[in-house]
């Protein structure tokens, strides 16, 4: 950990102030000067208030000078930036993710207002978990992330940020209250679950156990449905509930070759699949699953938690490998790697880290679980057994013997029997897994907020950040129900109400995953030293805004100044991002890193990529949506109606406070 380990006085900034304990303890014990002070989450943002909205183009530029600091982070940070030496370094801890970026990128903006002397001094760490190993590498990688791709790194999230709030202007006015891109998307698709075939999300499953014919150990079959409840099955799973149902089941003897067997391979948990799991079997609200898996991350526990990908890179896959040797654990086959991972800079597969000092071992942990958690603790400590869990089981590659029910003995009617028959029935392995896995026989049907992320992820919309946030903000705010145990959700009548005044574009999941391709992508490498990023910005929201329906399209345009003369200009324009702009280059001026040509061919930093708006810009933007959801200046407990991610919020940064988890 050689930056942390020189004799420079060293600033490190991270998002969360729940991750200072982590990081201390990872600094403890080197003898240098380290300071570490935490940004709060997006210390600069949109107000809550869509008036004014803040936005505007000019050139070509997305400018959007109505982000303001928050003065008590801006304060601290300053007075943290004045007092560092001279010849002291600063290492930017954000967050690995689009958010994280943006929050560095403010930092950055900051050192350049307070101390431009040390710019040349900041570096940027891109730590994967809070692991000394994952430190150490972040710490090496830092060298070779030159300013220029810091900031090219952050046009994703400026424009994701100015996309949604956009947006959320229109929809809500629209509505009539909250509505983001993300929540119409998902208020879409809920209206029409009766009339998708498929993926419909899972509403519950029916479970059997039997008896073998052999003496030997049970069998069991699995029925998940998606709405429709076999009534047959359903009858005859609620009689013989938590026992086994009579008859048997006879393994598939070979006629000629011997009967291939089951393999089942479990992939890790992404965040989706975590969030579900914990409220399918634990009773534990996506949101509060959500603040589990964060808190265990900040404490060095798990993995980054928001993420959807279910792969590792080979190093991550030995070292759970490892974890589970040390907790007498049974591993076999190939292990669930993909060779791009670690260079293709997504996000792995959930998966646990060795426990720090004061946490029980990770053996432990897995084998005691409680089964309804209450407590923050309790739910954090599921939280890492089920990461755990999942991830020492993908590590094996379990071998299940199949069966055919006879129906031998069995004082069923030939109805039930012939059902039964349909299902596929598997026995245990050999090798049952330590905690076993849900087998007794009866009915379970999801949790709604369950339903609604498995929808989500279903069809690809919204972030693994925002899932938890944007459920509950719907059932906050009553949009959704379940008329009935195992069926389907439906809109409720005021969410009806929300989707009758949103036009039907809006509501199309296609339109809010267009919208994520076309601004959540990096920066292409062969613009990041010939881009200006506020024109990248901008180039972004013009291939967006003209992807637009033409519905919404010229609404959204007669929103922002300046959008409908860049819409005009695209239509007869080159590509999106096809258009040079200006080299990126910072320049220790004591000015924030704007860069733009002086006339000579010479770059020089202009003064702010937010400029401030000319004094008539109010007046000069039409059809201005008014209002607030929220007056609370502090932003706790209430909707953001800005595109940050609302978990990089100021104190506890995986609080779900978005109302439209823009």
């Amino acid at each position: 950990m050689t930056l942390l380990a020189s004799s420079r006085p060293t600033l490190v900034i991270v998002e969360a102030p729940g991750k200072i304990p982590a990081w201390s303890r990872l600094a403890a014990g080197l003898g240098q000067p380290v300071r570490i002070i935490a940004t709060g989450g997006h210390f600069r943002r949109f107000p809550p208030r869509f008036d004014p909205l803040g936005i505007r183009f000019e050139d070509g530029a997305a400018l959007d000078y109505g982000r303001q600091w928050n003065e008590h982070r801006h304060g601290e940070l300053t007075a943290a930036l004045q007092a560092l030496d001279a010849s002291g370094q600063i290492l930017l801890a954000t967050d690995d993710d689009m958010e994280g970026d943006v929050i560095a990128l403010d930092v950055l903006h900051l050192v350049l207002e307070v101390r431009a002397s040390l710019l040349g001094q900041v570096l940027r760490l891109r730590p994967r978990a809070l692991s000394s190993e994952a430190v150490r590498q972040a710490c090496e990688a830092a060298r070779r992330e030159p300013p220029d791709e810091m900031l090219l790194r952050a046009v994703p999230g400026r424009a994701r940020a100015i996309a949604d709030r956009w947006a959320g202007a229109l929809l809500t006015g629209m509505a009539g209250e909250s509505c983001g891109r993300v929540r119409a998307a998902v208020m879409g698709l809920v209206d029409d679950l009766d009339r998708l075939r498929d993926p419909l999300p899972e509403t519950g499953e029916i479970t059997f156990q039997v008896r073998a014919s052999d003496g030997g150990s049970f069998f069991v079959a699995h029925r998940p449905f998606h709405g429709n409840m076999p009534p047959a099955l359903a009858r005859l799973a609620q009689r013989f509930r938590n026992r086994r149902i009579d008859g048997t089941v006879s393994p598939l003897r070979p006629i000629g070759a011997k009967p291939a067997p089951r393999f089942g391979v479990a992939l890790p948990f992404n965040t989706g699949d975590a969030l579900v799991h914990a409220a399918r079997f634990h009773g534990i609200p996506v949101g509060r699953a959500m603040q589990g898996l964060q808190s265990a991350y900040m404490k060095g526990r798990v993995s980054y938690p928001r993420t959807d990908g279910r792969h590792w890179s080979e190093e991550v896959a030995g070292n759970v490998a490892w974890m589970a040797a040390r907790a007498g654990l049974n591993v076999s086959g190939d292990h669930p790697t993909r060779p791009d991972v670690a260079e293709s800079g997504a996000h792995e597969g959930l998966h646990p880290l060795p426990e720090p000092p004061g946490y029980r071992p990770v053996g432990e942990t897995v084998r005691r679980v409680s089964r309804r958690p209450e407590t923050d603790a309790e739910i954090e400590e599921t939280m890492v057994a089920l990461v755990a869990r999942r991830a020492f089981e993908s590590l094996r590659v379990d071998e299940w013997e199949a069966g055919v029910y006879a129906g031998t003995g069995a004082a069923l009617s030939e109805e039930e029997i012939a059902a039964l028959r349909d299902l596929d029935w598997l026995r245990l392995p050999a090798d049952p897994r330590p905690w076993g896995f849900q087998a007794l026989t009866g009915v379970r049907t999801w949790p709604l907020d369950s339903v609604l992320v498995d929808l989500m992820v279903r069809h690809d919309v919204g972030r693994p950040s925002t899932l938890a946030s944007q459920v509950e903000g719907i059932l906050d705010a009553g949009l959704v129900s379940i008329p009935d145990p195992g069926r389907l959700p439906e809109p409720s009548p005021r969410g009806r109400l929300m989707i009758e005044r949103v036009p039907p574009s809006a509501r199309d999941a296609e339109t809010c995953r267009t919208t994520d391709r076309l601004l959540f992508a990096p920066v292409r490498e062969s613009l990041a030293s010939e881009a200006d990023v506020t024109n990248c910005i901008g180039a972004r929201l013009r291939a967006w805004l003209a992807s637009r329906p033409a519905d919404i399209q010229s609404k959204l345009a007669a929103l922002v100044p300046g959008a409908e003369a860049m819409l005009d200009d695209t239509r007869n324009g080159p590509a999106p991002e096809e258009v040079p702009g200006l080299p990126v280059r910072v320049e220790e001026t004591g000015a924030l890193p704007r860069p733009v040509s002086d006339g000579t061919g010479k770059m020089r930093v202009a003064t702010s990529i937010q400029e401030e708006p000319p004094a008539d810009s109010a007046k000069a933007t039409p059809e201005r949506v008014s209002g607030s959801i929220s007056d609370d200046p502090d932003h706790r407990g209430t909707p953001s109606l800005e595109g940050e991610n609302p978990h990089k919020l100021e104190d506890d940064p995986d609080e779900s406070l978005s109302d439209l988890g823009f």
